[in-house]
């Protein structure tokens, strides 16, 4: 049996997620050109949208995994995890667009670097920066913890020091795991649940000796929040989904007590 160069997994959930799929999956079909396999991890969505996703599954020839009940992206990605067979795995939200040869870029870069993880560059739909790798941004005083936001934010699409390629954390949304590195510490942390499950996997990937990298020449498209949404209202029509985040926060923080975060702040370039 040949396996993969690359593994691609996709978690998803609810009508919504469906509806990027459909977008999603024949895009990969023509843009990716490595060895690949492509796996649809459906995290719990009512039987009626499951039935239909695994008919676009199998017309776009992805394999697909369904859970019972909405465990969150933790869940789901480990799911996937466990049946891809690449040497390369890369963690992709639904509402991502590639631009190009995005995956086959990053698969390549990962696994010929030996880098642990790989993230990129993602922009919104008007070509503007909204990713260019995660840094820590301490707490104002007296409030409990600080929190996690991205590099160069709004900048224009070819910003410079978006374009360059250097060690860092990334966005769990469109990220590149060397297989040894999963054979190393094995998935996600699931008591994340929703949010810091990405950048806990990439620290604990520093503490078994590997390298998080970000290549802002690989580039994709990304609705940031297109799912969960990402305005107030949208928001409160799934409070759960708010308060799952927070908890994952507090959970980071707790988590690594005594790690100076400071080391992945921003840096003065």
């Amino acid at each position: 049996m040949i396996l993969p160069a690359y593994s691609i997994v996709i978690p998803t959930y609810g009508e919504r997620g469906l509806g990027f799929l459909k977008n999603l999956l024949p895009l990969l079909s023509y843009s990716c050109r490595l060895s690949h396999e492509v796996m649809v991890v459906d995290d719990g969505s009512p039987d009626n949208v499951a039935d239909e996703l695994e008919q676009v599954c199998k017309l776009n020839g992805a394999a697909m995994l369904h859970s019972n009940e909405n465990k969150g992206f933790a869940s789901a990605c480990n799911a996937g995890l466990i049946h891809s067979n690449g040497h390369v795995i890369i963690l992709v939200n639904n509402d991502v667009i590639p631009i190009g040869n995005t995956f086959d870029a990053l698969a390549e870069f990962c696994f010929f670097s030996g880098f642990g993880t790989v993230g990129c560059k993602l922009l919104y739909p008007d070509n503007r920066i909204q990713h260019a790798g995660v840094m820590y941004v301490p707490p104002p005083e007296g409030a409990p913890h600080g929190w996690f936001d991205h590099y160069y934010r709004f900048n224009d699409r070819y910003f410079i020091g978006a374009t360059r390629i250097r060690e860092g954390l990334c966005t769990g949304a469109l990220l590149a795991i060397n297989g040894g590195i999963v054979n190393a510490i094995g998935g996600l942390d699931e008591r994340f649940g929703m949010a810091a499950e990405d950048i806990d996997y990439q620290m604990r990937c520093v503490e078994a000796g590997g390298r998080i990298v970000y290549n802002g020449y690989v580039e994709a498209y990304h609705l940031e929040g297109a799912t969960r949404g990402n305005t107030l209202e949208s928001k409160a029509a799934h409070p759960e989904w708010t308060e799952r985040e927070e908890k994952g926060l507090v959970h980071l923080f707790e988590k690594w007590a005594g790690l100076d975060m400071m080391q992945f702040a921003a840096k003065k370039e």
